[in-house]
């Protein structure tokens, strides 16, 4: 609820459904990312009793910016507030030049490589939705550009996790599943470091129990190399 635009069909009867079921139609992705942002109704009631952690955030944040990569894990029970505590950030950096991106896992996902990743990636492209192939990829390859990374090498890596086809004038990848996953992991994360460069970026993966593995180990990478970049994951 919240994370599409739908249209209701109203109540049907399904076969072997003893009850008519309430169908929509999703049109389009409505833009919020966030469980957050889509649940919470606006005029929310005041945010209490996470001061320390709130406060704890904004350094971490602070740091990140001034160029040391920062990583901050947020657990607990579910319903405690998580995710809110997320969103209250989100709210202190608003007037602070910065890139937000976040994503999150999924039951249905788990074993779906780079699912969160495809997420993120359509997040820092910026793509509206209603965009042709050729369109996408022409933007994708002026991200790749922006970020430095070689389109012969980094292109055909990464149109196929965004399912757009790769242009018969990039070379073919000659590379072993294994090899080519190892460079994927490389050059996502060299394209993410290099975005936080020009600006300071904040990366949020929620519902990391769901995650899969393939993301899993790009967040673990990130964590590895990112010490002297301005991100905060």
């Amino acid at each position: 609820s919240g994370l599409f635009i739908v249209d209701d069909r109203g109540p049907q009867h399904l076969k072997g459904v003893g009850e008519p079921v309430t169908l929509y139609r999703v049109l389009q992705p409505s833009g919020v990312r966030s469980r957050l942002a889509a649940a919470t109704p606006r005029g929310l009631t005041p945010f209490v009793g996470r001061a320390h952690e709130r406060a704890l955030l904004r350094q971490r944040w602070a740091q990140a910016r001034g160029g040391e990569g920062q990583v901050v894990l947020v657990t607990g029970e579910a319903g405690i507030g998580k995710s809110r505590l997320v969103q209250m950030l989100r709210e202190d950096l608003a007037s602070a030049p910065h890139t937000w991106i976040e994503c999150s896992g999924s039951p249905y996902h788990q074993n779906t490589p780079f699912f969160a990743v495809t997420d993120m990636l359509q997040q820092v492209l910026a793509w509206r939705g209603d965009e042709d192939g050729d369109e996408r990829l022409a933007g994708l390859e002026e991200a790749l550009t922006r970020a430095g990374l070689p389109l012969n090498d980094a292109l055909p890596l990464v149109a196929p996790l965004l399912s757009l086809p790769v242009p018969e004038r990039y070379p073919k990848l000659l590379l072993s599943p294994e090899a080519q996953r190892r460079e994927t992991l490389r050059t996502l994360a060299a394209w993410l470091f290099a975005s936080a460069r020009l600006q300071p970026v904040v990366a949020v993966l929620e519902d990391l129990h769901w995650v899969d593995p393939s993301t899993l180990e790009l967040q673990a990478r990130l964590v590895e190399h990112g010490a002297n970049v301005p991100l905060l994951l």
